[in-house]
């Protein structure tokens, strides 16, 4: 849910998460894209514009795959300070790496038997843009919703609006597996799509 504020559109600031569980033929692919997203972006010390271009090509990457979205959410915040924003940004940012738990050997601690748990991930694409985004700032209740919002964060990118862009996916390692269990208790907002 989307919490939408009476501030003019030049003088707020939106932050908004997109949040999807894909499996199927979609699932390993997807992870790869965003595990490599991260990477380019870790190499390159967090460059802005190198975030930015990973995060829309993630969300390409997702609209390529639409048939294995299984679940999603979509959640943010308005602002009138850039600073407020900048502070629930951190908070999305450490909300979202807390969801999947670490083991000693610094692997999610999921399960690895197949019996319980599925091939699936879920990705999650965080961005914070200055203005007004009516693809974006919507509530989702279907896959329409969904390919909206990611395809509004494309055109936020290509506008060049963007002020900040972060990936995660949950398991990020291909032989990990997400059982229902760890995905109701790390992921309650997603809703079948």
């Amino acid at each position: 849910m989307f919490g939408f504020g009476k501030k003019k559109k030049e003088d707020r600031v939106a932050v908004a998460t997109v949040a999807l569980c894909v499996d199927g033929a979609g699932f390993l692919p997807l992870q790869r894209r965003v595990n490599d997203a991260t990477a380019r972006i870790v190499a390159a010390d967090g460059a802005f514009d190198v975030a930015a271009d990973e995060v829309a090509a993630v969300a390409r990457a997702l609209l390529d795959h639409e048939s294995s979205w299984h679940s999603g959410a979509l959640a943010g915040e308005v602002f009138a300070a850039e600073g407020d924003a900048q502070d629930f940004l951190g908070e999305v940012y450490a909300d979202l790496s807390s969801r999947y738990a670490s083991s000693d050997d610094g692997r999610e601690d999921v399960e690895r038997d197949g019996t319980s748990a599925e091939r699936r991930c879920v990705v999650m694409v965080t961005v914070a843009y200055r203005g007004e985004s009516v693809d974006v700032e919507r509530d989702l209740h279907d896959r329409l919703d969904a390919a909206r919002a990611l395809q509004g964060i494309v055109a936020l990118r290509e506008q060049r609006t963007l002020l900040a862009a972060q990936v995660h996916v949950a398991p990020s390692h291909t032989d990990d597996r997400l059982s229902d269990e760890q995905l109701l208790a790390n992921f309650p907002e997603l809703s079948a799509l």
